[in-house]
């Protein structure tokens, strides 16, 4: 994060295990992980951005 040229924070940017696109930062998906799984009752694997995801999902209900 920058602010007027200054550096002001870095965060190691994690890749998509599909694509090796860009995902959010580690720290994010752990604040969604810890709220949005506990109220799911299971754990969802956020290692894949959300085009892989949805194309992984597709091929397990219809196979290629």
């Amino acid at each position: 994060m920058r602010l007027c040229g200054t550096i002001l924070n870095e965060l190691e940017v994690q890749t998509c295990q599909g694509c090796g696109g860009p995902l959010p930062p580690a720290r994010y998906l752990g604040y969604v992980s810890s709220h949005s799984d506990t109220v799911m009752g299971k754990q969802v694997l956020r290692r894949l951005c959300s085009a892989c995801a949805r194309e992984k999902r597709a091929q397990e209900f219809v196979k290629l």
